[in-house]
């Protein structure tokens, strides 16, 4: 059996900690939600994971989230996490450590595709102390309407789940290194998602709501480079992958956005000589430097 299914179980509170688990018939996408004081340490959870899309909200204490890879995160009071259904964990804390959380799970992922991790992976932001009670209200509000067996309390569950959805974004966007970092990851997803666009400055730029300085200054920080010279990179990189499996260069070249196979094949070889060039100065510098000569200056990546 596969791991991660041999893996999937929901592990109840201790008991006395209070939680509710929708019963079988109950198609409203809440399965589950607990709340109230935890004690990792003395009643750990082991790993596994869920059939559902996990939200956890730490509201004071820092239990420690580990992984089956032997990873391990510490949540600080504020932090929010959101688990894909493949995401094996666990959590545990010092003995007699207490701390005060939130649960949901869900049998939907999130609104937005920012807020859904990879399979097997998780996201975690920082909210605020205003976002904190609005999750902590919402909650609330949860789990009345999870006893109640109407239309009403089904709209309610669906609007809640959108507030938390929007509390997540607006902190997972936030200010600052940590809004830089978010803003690079949906770029590179956007580049990844979308190999056949052949202008992405102006594209990136639409998808983010910045502009072109803006958008400059974050891959020049980040990267290294322009963020057309890491689209290309990356067209080059998908281009090598596709003709290693044996596809027809005629493919390749309208898979990422090539209007003629000639046009692909002269940026794929101009590509190729520019690696093998930079190869070249590499080793070339190599000696240089084993000689106590200066190596060549560096060059700067091209422009937006």
């Amino acid at each position: 059996m596969d791991p991660v299914e041999q893996s999937r179980r929901l592990h109840l509170p201790p008991p006395g900690r209070p939680y509710w688990k929708a019963p079988a018939s109950d198609a409203r996408g809440l399965q589950y939600l607990s709340w109230g004081l935890r004690w990792f340490g003395d009643h750990p959870l082991p790993l596994s994971c869920r059939s559902g899309w996990t939200y956890f909200v730490v509201l004071d204490g820092a239990p420690t989230f580990h992984f089956a890879d032997g990873g391990t995160s510490k949540a600080q009071a504020g932090t929010g996490l959101i688990f894909h259904p493949d995401c094996i964990r666990g959590v545990r804390d010092a003995k007699g450590r207490r701390s005060r959380m939130l649960a949901w799970i869900w049998a939907d992922p999130p609104a937005h595709p920012d807020l859904r991790p990879e399979p097997g992976r998780h996201v975690a932001v920082r909210l605020s102390p205003e976002a904190l009670r609005r999750v902590e209200k919402s909650h609330a509000v949860c789990r009345q309407a999870a006893l109640v067996r109407s239309r009403g309390a089904a709209l309610e569950l669906a609007r809640e789940r959108l507030e938390l959805d929007l509390a997540f974004l607006r902190a997972r966007e936030g200010s600052g290194p940590g809004r830089e970092a978010f803003r690079l990851e949906r770029a590179i997803r956007f580049l990844r998602d979308n190999p056949r666009v052949m202008d992405p400055v102006r594209r990136l730029c639409e998808h983010l709501q910045v502009s072109p300085a803006t958008l400059k200054r974050l891959f020049r920080a980040r990267l290294g480079e322009s963020p057309r010279a890491y689209a290309h990179a990356q067209r080059m990189r998908r281009a090598a992958r596709l003709l290693a499996r044996g596809a027809r260069v005629k493919k390749v070249a309208f898979a990422l956005g090539y209007a003629h196979p000639n046009d692909f094949s002269r940026a794929y070889h101009r590509h190729l000589a520019k690696r093998r060039k930079g190869g070249k100065r590499t080793s070339a510098a190599s000696g240089r430097a084993g000689s106590g000569a200066p190596g060549p200056p560096a060059r700067s990546a091209g422009s937006c």
